[in-house]
């Protein structure tokens, strides 16, 4: 559809990582260039203190890029240390190791919650499930555990859910148990 219309595709890579090692998904990290302008890979979301790797296919683009970049402020001085951070990311595939973590976890407690009997506003696909409560449990679950009010509701309430590289199968089933005695 770009092409065919002369635009630039880019991919937002913030959880490219969940994308790629979702059970939904065929796509390999390796065939990125040959589908995309530009795409980030972001590492805050897969266990590193900070940053975003930018990785620009298409030569028109690169000219000036770094000039921008530095211009606005988002060049770090030391950003070779970033590079490391990176660099030991993609050995021995501990990025898709990280991702596949994140969505194990969060199938597990997208299957317990379908168990407990919850209503999903989609089906799960990566680490970010969308369970539907009352909204008088979501209001008493909030004093408990942490997620997102993804669509407020007077009766019902759609909540949003993230499993990360520090999600534990204990905090999931302590969740799972949480949820069930309130739901009760």
């Amino acid at each position: 559809m770009c092409k065919a219309h002369n635009l630039y595709f880019y991919l937002d890579g913030a959880r490219l990582g969940a994308a790629l090692t979702s059970k939904k998904s065929d796509l390999k990290i390796e065939q990125l260039p040959e589908l995309v302008d530009v795409f980030y890979i972001g590492g805050t979301k897969n266990g590193l203190p900070l940053g975003e790797a930018v990785v620009i296919i298409n030569d028109e683009l690169k000219k000036n890029f770094r000039f921008s970049v530095k211009h606005y402020g988002g060049m770090y001085s030391k950003g070779f240390v970033l590079g490391l951070c990176f660099s030991s990311l993609f050995e021995n595939d501990l990025f898709l190791e990280i991702a596949k973590h994140e969505n194990e976890l969060a199938e597990k407690l997208y299957n317990g919650l379908i168990e407990l009997g919850v209503k999903m506003a989609s089906d799960f696909e990566t680490n970010q499930i969308f369970p539907i409560f009352k909204t008088e449990v979501v209001n008493k679950l909030k004093e408990k555990v942490m997620f997102e009010i993804w669509e407020q509701g007077k009766i019902n309430t759609t909540i949003r859910f993230v499993t990360s590289y520090m999600t534990s199968e204990k905090e999931i089933e302590d969740v799972l148990e949480i949820i069930k005695a309130l739901i009760q």
